[in-house]
């Protein structure tokens, strides 16, 4: 624990053998953001569901924390003030944490957005939201899922029927393939 009194995600190697499994005893916090004078934020709310890249580089996850997105990342043009779980990136490279359920123009959401699953190769995130704001082809307020494009820093509704037209009811349990185009 860190003392916030709240769930935290953390980072730690496990080294295999053909007998064993081994730690390295080193936790790496997760849930954490630096701010513009490279200060360490540590969340101020629960952080949940994490899921890693294959090399482990990336890690995202769903977040009530409210300090995560205030600077230091790509999302950084506003403020977490919408009160509901985001959808949050952990670079352990770049040491950046952004928030990815944004509009194209990275203004924040209203509705909430939960159980994020990123690609093997650490390039896409799928994720579910109830929110209108995230896609000009979502006219509604049903549960859909999206996906992110690190690369692109673009939110895309995927769940449409095979027409390419809006699935018109909730839509959930997403996954993804291996590099992401599935």
């Amino acid at each position: 624990s860190n003392g916030n009194d709240t769930n935290d995600i953390y980072f730690t190697s496990l080294q295999y053998d053909n007998t064993s499994i081994t730690s390295n005893n080193s936790f790496e916090l997760i849930s954490t953001a630096i701010d513009s004078m490279d200060e360490t934020i540590v969340a101020n709310g629960s952080s949940f569901k994490p899921s890693i890249s294959g090399n482990g580089n990336r890690i995202v996850f769903e977040s009530v924390a409210n300090n995560l997105s205030a600077k230091g990342g790509a999302d950084q043009s506003s403020n977490d003030t919408n009160g509901v779980r985001d959808i949050f990136i952990r670079d352990r490279l770049a040491n950046t944490t952004s928030r990815i359920n944004k509009t194209t123009n990275t203004l924040e959401i209203e509705d909430a957005s939960y159980s994020p699953i990123i690609s093997n190769d650490g390039l896409y995130v799928v994720f579910e939201s109830t929110s209108s704001y995230l896609s000009s082809e979502d006219t509604d307020n049903n549960n859909d899922v999206f996906r992110y494009s690190i690369a692109n820093n673009e939110v895309a509704l995927i769940s449409l029927k095979s027409s390419g037209s809006k699935v018109l009811a909730h839509s959930g349990s997403a996954t993804i393939s291996a590099d992401g185009n599935i």
